[in-house]
């Protein structure tokens, strides 16, 4: 709980200062970039590799090498909305799927899964330095969080897990319509209200698509 009030603190603090150096400097205009805020609200894709957090499972192969999966894997998909709030801060609110997963074959050459999948919710606010660069923080919230195993695997059954509140940091550098993004987001899960939690934080890198 100590160390999630202070990466809270952090958050809020990094938010507040964004917003305010926000009021204080006019927007920076890149020539060769036409302004990203021609409209108010727009809409957008992307998508983020990512890697990071504790093991939430260990397979050892036939061959006595070993695979696991962990909590902050592997690829995240989101559509979501940006609205402006000023010349050069807005907010960005989404809902996407964050799977991640791991296939296997048992010693009776039977292949099966098992898969990590969980849905954000995400919410944050960013400064636009230039036409070409913002920088962001924020909170997400991991909904339907479920480990689940499958074929030769299905005896691993479905375990429904319970997630934190989520700390993110991102940077978007923008190329007309597309963005590359660099974030990190601290989050945690847990198997009900007594388990020990799992580190689920990890870093992305990725791509935005921002619709006219």
């Amino acid at each position: 709980m100590r160390r999630e009030r202070k990466a809270a603190w952090v958050t809020m603090l990094a938010v507040a200062g964004l917003m305010s150096t926000a009021a204080i400097l006019p927007a920076q205009t890149d020539p060769q970039v036409s302004s990203p805020a021609s409209k108010p609200v727009r809409f957008f894709l992307g998508s983020n590799m990512t890697i990071g957090g504790d093991t939430l499972v260990k397979m050892y192969m036939r061959d006595d090498t070993e695979q696991t999966l962990k909590a902050g894997t592997l690829l995240d998909i989101k559509g979501g909305i940006i609205y402006d709030i000023a010349p050069n801060v807005f907010l960005r609110g989404s809902l996407g799927i964050h799977y991640g997963g791991l296939s296997a074959r048992t010693n009776s050459d039977k292949e099966g899964t098992v898969a990590f999948s969980r849905f954000p919710l995400e919410i944050m606010v960013f400064f636009r330095a230039t036409d070409r660069l913002s920088f962001g923080a924020g909170v997400r919230k991991a909904v339907g969080a479920v480990l689940k195993g499958s074929d030769a695997f299905s005896y691993f059954g479905s375990l429904d897990l319970e997630s934190s509140m989520g700390l993110i940091l991102e940077a978007e550098y923008r190329l007309k319509q597309w963005g590359i993004v660099v974030r990190y987001v601290s989050e945690r899960y847990r198997s009900g209200s007594s388990g020990n939690w799992k580190d689920g934080g990890h870093i992305g890198l990725g791509a935005l698509f921002h619709f006219k």
